[in-house]
């Protein structure tokens, strides 16, 4: 089953110093087995955007023997192409309760990865755009304000006027206020 899947699985032994991969993790990192038998995965796999802190929580569980699941962090392919995994480890113990081994299932994560990304930078331009319309709805609304109080001022003054010709005066100066 492990041979066939397309999740990389790698077998370790109570250190975490693998002992078998599957041809999953060959295609994805392009390492062997016989460049990787022996060695730990953080001595060949973790580069620049490697998260420093869920690398050493990693480490953490397995050197006290425990398992994680659902860890996320980039990971180099042989040629230094970085790609994203999600990380899952249990320890095979014996009767005694001593590590003898441990099974680690990484799934390949960067599409996913990169459609968050690509989620979180469009919420952001959407963001943007949200306080530019709000900023022109403010100035909008400011702009509109002073005409509309002078011409309601104006009209109100012509309801009170008796003479015509200072209410033909009034509304040509609610025009102005409109232009």
């Amino acid at each position: 089953v492990a041979n066939n899947s397309t999740n990389m699985v790698i077998i370790a032994d109570g250190e975490g110093k693998i002992e078998w991969i599957n041809p999953a993790f060959t295609r994805t990192t392009g390492y062997s087995l016989e460049e990787v038998v022996g060695r730990k995965t953080a001595s060949f796999l973790r580069g620049p955007e490697t998260d420093d802190k869920v690398a050493a929580f990693m480490d953490e569980k397995i050197s006290s023997g425990q398992g994680f699941k659902d860890v996320e962090i980039v990971n180099y392919s042989k040629e230094g192409r970085p790609y994203w995994v999600s990380i899952e480890v249990h320890p095979i113990r014996d009767k005694a309760g001593d590590v003898l081994q441990f099974i680690a299932i990484e799934s390949d994560i960067s599409e996913r990865k990169a459609t968050q990304q690509l989620l979180l930078d469009r919420n952001e331009e959407l963001l943007k755009t949200n306080a530019e319309l709000d900023r022109f709805v403010y100035s909008a609304s400011h702009d509109l304000r002073a005409p509309i109080a002078s011409l309601l001022g104006l009209i109100e003054v012509a309801r009170i006027e008796k003479d015509r010709n200072n209410i033909v005066e009034l509304l040509e100066m609610q025009q102005k206020s409109l232009l």
